[in-house]
């Protein structure tokens, strides 16, 4: 079977725009919470406006409290699977890309395939040192996270010519010969209305009017550009007036952010919230603010196993998991039905899941890969058991 054109699926899930839908409804009622001259009445509709807001804002919570139970695939592969494919992937210098390697690993030996992980520290010459590596070694397939298409686009290309099946993720767009994309800018983005929708609804329930947040972020992996977006959009309507001070820190300079994150705080003693925009990537800064006395209230995307620690014991009061298993046995999925012939089986937008310390103290860890534990719990069992029949 030929590989596809680029047949990126964008998955957005119909409770993420209804739930964008009444917040703009909510924004739109916003307007008349304004001091205006008709009297006395624009107090009690601002106060209306703002519970609106927060019973917007806590609908979202408590629909994303829920822990998901299915990923949406259940087609089994029919049709043989072959077992003679070598699947490389290559790291991108963060730990979410190892462990999200490592439980790729897994579900590619389910299928009796070869694996290799071609290492990268994320830098342009490691990436193109990877890629090269690639061309030489010739897989029957190939996946890359974080690094841009575009940018990687000529290596892309020779796989491609030499008859690599080229797949992507974490990245916001594909491009020519990426064969399929996964967790793409729309999908990964829908995590930064829930990070929004937590703060707005734990400030209410702290007692804390027009919180203001900072959020931090990291400029080289675009793909957290998209969670940024949705987070500053969702936020600006369920808090609009409330303060967000971004602060982007280059990846190279990752080691600084305890200490620029903790100035800024200081500088701005009206911010009562930050927000990681991925924890694995900040987890020093956690005990930097505690040594520094600030007392603000930290919800963390993509968390590490520093970042539960954290949770488990309060520095860190909400997170919401990057669904790594679920992507990794889509991407693996994916694979086996092109390589079978089989037709392509849409999944649902990666689940979503806020944790804070009681549900981390309730969740079951057995079976974690560097201590990262599936969002759907029988994520592993419920894939291979729908690769079965194609591998008898």
């Amino acid at each position: 079977m030929p590989p596809k054109e680029f047949t990126h699926r964008v998955k957005v899930g119909f409770g993420l725009i209804a739930a964008l839908s009444a917040l703009a409804l909510v924004s739109a009622a916003c307007g008349s919470s304004s001091p205006s001259g008709s009297g006395g009445s624009s107090g009690g509709t601002a106060s209306s406006a703002e519970a609106n807001r927060v019973a917007a804002a806590d609908k979202i919570v408590a629909q994303l409290s829920q822990r998901p139970t299915s990923t949406g695939v259940t087609t089994p592969i029919t049709k043989p699977i072959p077992k003679n494919i070598s699947y490389e992937v290559i790291g991108c210098g963060a730990t979410a890309c190892d462990s999200t390697n490592d439980i790729i690993h897994k579900a590619v030996s389910a299928l009796g395939w070869k694996f290799i992980e071609v290492q990268s520290d994320g830098t342009s010459a490691g990436t193109d040192n990877a890629w090269e590596q690639i061309i030489r070694t010739k897989p029957s397939a190939v996946e890359f996270g974080g690094t841009p298409a575009a940018q990687v686009q000529t290596y892309i290309n020779q796989a491609a010519a030499e008859g690599v099946y080229v797949q992507g993720s974490s990245i916001p767009i594909g491009g020519p010969h990426v064969s399929f994309l996964a967790a793409d800018a729309t999908e990964t983005g829908a995590q930064g209305e829930g990070m929004a929708a937590w703060v707005v609804a734990d400030a209410a329930k702290q007692g804390i009017k027009n919180p203001g947040v900072l959020y931090a972020s990291v400029p080289d992996f675009p793909i957290l550009s998209s969670i940024g977006t949705t987070f500053t959009a969702t936020y600006n309507r369920l808090c609009p007036g409330c303060k967000i001070l971004d602060e982007p820190i280059g990846f190279a300079n990752i080691a600084q952010a305890p200490a620029v994150i903790v100035s800024a705080l200081r500088s701005n003693p009206n911010i009562q919230y930050v927000v990681y925009s991925a924890g694995n990537l900040f987890d020093a800064v956690t005990p930097a603010i505690k040594a520094a006395g600030l007392k603000v209230r930290i919800m963390s995307g993509t968390p590490s196993t520093t970042t539960y620690a954290d949770l488990k014991v309060g520095t860190v009061a909400a997170v919401i998991p990057f669904a790594e298993w679920e992507l990794a046995y889509e991407l693996v999925d994916e694979a086996a039905r092109h390589f079978a012939g089989a037709p392509i089986v849409p999944s649902g937008p990666l689940p979503q899941w806020i944790m804070t310390s009681s549900t981390l103290a309730s969740t079951s860890q057995a079976g974690s890969i560097d201590g990262i534990f599936p969002v759907v719990s029988n994520v592993a069992s419920d894939y291979e058991a729908l690769w079965k029949p194609g591998l008898k």
